[in-house]
């Protein structure tokens, strides 16, 4: 017959047992269908009654987490560099569960020196072998008139990222990021050249946006409200557009005077009826009209004026 310490020895053996697998990276539920193990009931009974070992319990959930998800295994490392010396590609070996995956994969690198190093010489010497056989060319050499001309369309208002888009005998971006390393006074002509470029954008990006903002206008919106939505560029931009652009600030005034439009004559309509609904009752529906009108008296640009 089992004596209580016996019994209170075995269930500390087990309890043991179980934080040992859990913290190793087995799941809660494989452990306890162990027919050595106590089942899923009797282990949250024993966490209710002890909070010593619920507390146990949770830091082996969080390790055997991190083992599981990042957690350093030598053997599955050999056998994945084994897999992959034989020409299997990175992704194709990530995506077997058996393996790890591309962000533990990434966490072996940055942390493991002596995989990291192994799978490294691999990398390189697959490399090797795809450009066996094939001439080494030298890089491009620094061309002014192929420069001035990768500066002229930066200034009007292309990336150099997508200039091979424009016209395809530009240089790569590649090329135009060394050159902007070896040549510090190109670097400086790019950077001015972009900021040009981006003020030269500017004219597109605001006919783009115009009828989305004049619409929203007319049917009560403001640049405060719209800014940011549908599209629309912020508020800072859209009231500088204001200032700069006599074009884009009257196509913006004419929206605001539709809008003012729109709520005189939903005033009158409610005026008319007054003896319908009464003064009460139409000085009730006439107000938030009124208020919102108020709000939106203060067109843009006109900060400031006299």
């Amino acid at each position: 017959m089992t004596t209580r310490a016996e019994f209170a020895e075995r269930r500390a053996q087990s309890k043991a047992e179980l934080l040992r697998r859990v913290s190793a990276g087995e799941r809660l539920t494989a452990a306890c269908a162990d027919p050595h193990m106590p089942n899923r009931v009797t282990v949250v009974r024993w966490g209710k009654a002890d909070a010593g070992f619920a507390g146990d319990l949770a830091q082996a959930h969080r390790l055997g987490t991190w083992r599981r998800h990042q957690g350093f295994d030598e053997v599955r490392a050999r056998a994945f560099l084994a897999r992959f010396a034989a020409g299997e590609s990175i992704v194709a070996i990530c995506r077997d569960p058996a393996m790890p995956s591309r962000k533990q994969l990434a966490y072996w690198r940055a942390t493991q020196g002596e995989f990291c190093g192994a799978l490294y010489w691999l990398i390189r010497d697959q490399k090797a072998d795809r450009n066996r056989g094939f001439p080494q060319t030298s890089p491009r050499p620094w061309d002014e008139a192929l420069a001035d001309r990768v500066l002229f369309h930066v200034g009007r208002g292309h990336s150099y990222r997508q200039l091979r888009r424009v016209d395809p005998s530009l240089p790569g971006a590649s090329l135009i990021e060394r050159w902007r390393r070896e040549r510090p006074d190109f670097a400086s002509d790019l950077r001015v050249n972009m900021a040009a470029g981006r003020y030269a954008r500017v004219p597109t990006r605001m006919a783009a946006v115009l009828d989305t903002l004049r619409d929203a206008i007319v049917e009560g919106g403001s640049i405060r409200s719209l800014a940011g939505t549908r599209g629309l560029p912020c508020r800072a931009t859209l009231y500088r557009w204001v200032r700069r652009s006599p074009d884009f600030a009257r196509q913006i005034a004419d929206a605001c005077d539709h809008r003012e439009d729109w709520y005189t004559d939903q005033m009158q309509m409610i005026a008319d009826e007054v003896g319908i609904l009464g003064v009460a009752e139409a000085r009730r529906r006439m107000a938030p009209l009124v208020q919102q009108l108020g709000r939106l008296s203060q067109r843009p640009g006109m900060k400031g004026r006299g």
